[in-house]
C-alpha cells in the first residue's frame, strides 16, 4: 500500500492501528472528525505514527497540542516528508506550531 485515504467521522482509536502498520505508506490524506460533532470538532493528532516512508501529507480537523516541553512538533519524525498539507486544524496550548524535516 503506498497511498491510502481516510475520511470519517469516527474515534481515532479505531484507525490509527491500521494506519499505523503500513510501512511502506507514502501518501496518506487523513481527515478524521469526531463522533457527534458537525463542523467544529477536532481530533487531537496521536503523539506517534510510525510512517518511514511517507513523503506527503494531507490532515484535516485535527488539534495539535503541546508537549510536556510546551513545543509542538509532530513532523519531525516523518525524515522523508517533502509535502504537507494542514487543512481546518488548530493549536491548542502554544502558540507556534513547529514544521521541520530533515528532508
Amino acid at each position: 500500500l503506498l497511498r491510502l485515504r481516510i475520511d470519517v467521522k469516527c474515534d481515532i482509536a479505531h484507525i490509527l492501528p491500521c494506519v499505523s502498520s503500513c510501512h511502506t505508506l507514502t501518501s496518506l490524506k487523513l481527515s478524521v472528525s469526531p463522533k457527534g460533532c458537525h463542523n467544529y470538532g477536532r481530533t487531537l493528532f496521536p503523539k506517534s505514527l510510525n510512517l518511514p516512508a511517507l513523503t506527503s501529507l494531507h490532515l484535516g480537523n485535527f488539534a495539535f497540542c503541546a508537549s510536556d516541553d510546551g513545543r509542538i512538533d509532530p513532523f519531525s519524525v516523518f525524515s522523508k516528508l517533502n509535502g504537507l498539507i494542514i487543512d481546518n486544524c488548530m493549536v491548542k496550548d502554544s502558540e507556534i506550531l513547529c514544521i521541520s524535516s530533515e528532508t
